[in-house]
């Protein structure tokens, strides 16, 4: 089923989420509906990646995140144990904050623990845009929105062909 994604100003978005206790029938159909949810959104110029539970109004702290293969993997509870040095500043968008990007400082390296929906611990070592979208779903959790992260005046809009403008 198709999820209601929350949108920027709502403030559900900016609440902290609980750790999950416990797997049963309603996560793995939350996963399910969420995964559905990101096949579903369709814009022209934007794709989804990932989408925190948080972001459909369900305050528990678990992401979604689609693979290399068109696939979606469940992460719970996780959390940063890690992190290089090396710090970039890339453009990031959101699905609840449409048509708007903005630079963001994130570690280019990062070690990810959490658990699969199989209930088995999951570590995840990623680089590049797979460590922006782990910290970027992880600030979900923690009631954070990559605008909070954004320089005044650095925000973009993404407009009809697709182009970022100030």
């Amino acid at each position: 089923m198709k999820l209601t994604v929350l949108k920027y100003p709502n403030p559900t978005l900016n609440q902290k989420s609980k750790k999950i206790s416990r797997i049963d029938d309603s996560i793995k159909k939350l996963v399910h509906d969420m995964a559905e949810t990101m096949k579903e959104y369709q814009s022209e110029h934007e794709i989804g990646v990932a989408l925190a539970a948080i972001q459909v109004g369900v305050p528990i702290r678990m992401t979604v995140i689609k693979q290399d293969d068109g696939s979606y993997v469940a992460l719970l509870n996780p959390k940063v144990v890690k992190t290089g040095k090396e710090e970039l500043m890339e453009i990031e968008g959101c699905i609840s904050v449409p048509k708007k990007y903005g630079r963001v400082k994130r570690y280019k390296k990062v070690k990810v623990k959490g658990i699969g929906l199989n209930g088995r611990p999951l570590e995840i070592k990623a680089e590049g845009l797979l460590a922006q979208v782990l910290q970027h779903e992880i600030d979900h959790m923690d009631g954070k929105l990559f605008i909070n992260k954004v320089k005044e005046g650095e925000l973009y809009k993404l407009n009809g062909e697709g182009k970022l403008v100030k």
